[in-house]
């Protein structure tokens, strides 16, 4: 740990800042540059040093001051008022922050107040993913059963037990005669007949709405358009 303020990973090359909780990821030449001046904490770190140590001599001194410039601001240290890295005129770099080697235990301590929200999601998620996983497979197991149905149900596949629903439903009949004469047996029978068939043939709810009906044969019909009352239409029937 680096000022008591920031966590520094000498073997993933991170920087936790323990101000705001921000994670910062080196890259590799940074990574290198921070861990030689730390390692030289104290001592002044000359340009020629660093290059030699960190690129092998094979790059030019604005190298060093682009990733000293870069290591300042993932550390939020300042050039005029410097915590971590400081500026030897004509010279190099001194690190001058104080460090010490803290526990895996230690860090985690030390990070839980910046945890965020979704970071304490994920970690929840991570114990329950399997119960999760058992709830997303019954939902989609009852929307493939339910979309299912819903297609059977549009290509008619229910039909025919809806009509033996609606069948089961007590319809009123009345049955004209001619000249009003009260129905015998026959008629009965013949009206009965006629409505068992549009019954057993799904044409009860088909049959045209006719208040009166002039036919010379037996005839069945919807007495009103809310269809509620059917009328059987008789014409002249010996006993």
């Amino acid at each position: 740990m680096l000022n008591q303020s920031v966590i520094y990973d000498g073997l993933t090359g991170k920087l936790v800042s323990l101000r705001n909780g921000q994670h910062h990821q080196l890259r590799s030449n940074e990574w290198k540059l921070l861990q030689l001046l730390i390692d030289n904490a104290g001592l002044d770190m000359t340009v020629p040093q660093i290059l030699e140590s960190v690129w092998k001599g094979r790059r030019a001194k604005s190298s060093v001051v682009t990733a000293i410039k870069n290591l300042r601001h993932q550390l939020d240290d300042r050039v005029d008022s410097p915590s971590f890295i400081q500026t030897q005129v004509m010279s190099g770099y001194v690190f001058i922050a104080q460090a010490e080697i803290i526990t895996q235990r230690d860090v985690k301590r030390l990070l839980a107040p910046h945890r965020s929200h979704w970071i304490r999601i994920v970690s929840r998620f991570h114990h329950i993913r399997w119960q999760l996983a058992c709830y997303l497979a019954n939902a989609a197991c009852l929307a493939v059963i339910v979309l299912t149905s819903l297609s059977l149900f549009r290509l008619g596949a229910f039909d025919q037990y809806v009509t033996m629903r609606q069948s089961t439903r007590v319809v009123p009949m009345i049955i004209a005669t001619p000249n009003g004469e009260a129905p015998n047996k026959r008629a009965i029978r013949i009206c009965n007949s006629l409505l068992f068939d549009a019954e057993q043939t799904s044409r009860l709810y088909q049959l045209p709405v006719a208040p009166e009906i002039t036919s010379p044969h037996p005839s069945l019909t919807w007495s009103t358009h809310n269809r509620d009352l059917l009328k059987c239409h008789l014409p002249h029937i010996n006993s």
